[in-house]
């Protein structure tokens, strides 16, 4: 279920990025047409001193919107190149991130067939007592790390506290109580 949240969170920005390069090409093309148009309202230029009328002028009597444009354009297409780059660079990466999903997914379903069809023993925890480590006269053998760590959760410690007093880190720790909990001998 978290998976198909994360999968639809990909692919919601996956949507917004094709949405921002769309509104941005949009821009970039109103802009285009604002200075196409700035151009079509300058006068005429007047005739070339050599006699020829102006649309037959060499290239550099030509108006100094032409460079603008063209470098505009240049890095329209630049931009347009990169965006599209960044595009494909996202499908890729959206892809392979629901591939190594769907396979976590299987993993997980596994591990739950493996846990269903393998009974395990309920862990045996001493009865509370002020310092959970104490050995019991009971018990001969020293307690695991997994029934300390499930002692102190019920004894109320938080799951960082137990880590430090294990020398493990709160990851283990929350798997430690969470394999305790699957198991039956639950940690509160």
């Amino acid at each position: 279920m978290g998976f198909n949240l994360i999968q639809g969170v990909l692919d919601l920005l996956f949507l917004v990025a094709a949405a921002i390069s769309i509104v941005y090409l949009r821009v970039v093309r109103s802009r285009m047409r604002h200075l196409a148009m700035e151009k079509s309202r300058k006068p005429a230029l007047p005739e070339d001193p050599g006699g020829g009328p102006a649309q037959f002028r060499s290239p550099s009597s030509r108006s100094a919107f032409d460079p603008r444009m063209e470098d505009v354009l240049l890095r329209q297409n630049r931009e347009l190149s990169e965006m599209k780059s960044l595009l494909s660079r996202v499908s890729m990466e959206r892809s392979r991130l629901q591939v190594a999903f769907y396979d976590a997914e299987r993993m997980i379903e596994d591990l739950e067939n493996i846990q269903m069809q393998t009974p395990v023993a309920a862990i045996p925890v001493p009865p509370l007592s002020p310092d959970p480590v104490a050995p019991s006269p009971a018990k001969v053998a020293p307690l695991t790390d997994q029934e300390k760590a499930v002692s102190w959760s019920r004894s109320g410690q938080s799951v960082s506290e137990i880590a430090q007093r294990l020398g493990r880190s709160e990851g283990e720790v929350e798997l430690i109580l969470g394999m305790a909990r699957l198991s039956g001998g639950g940690a509160g």
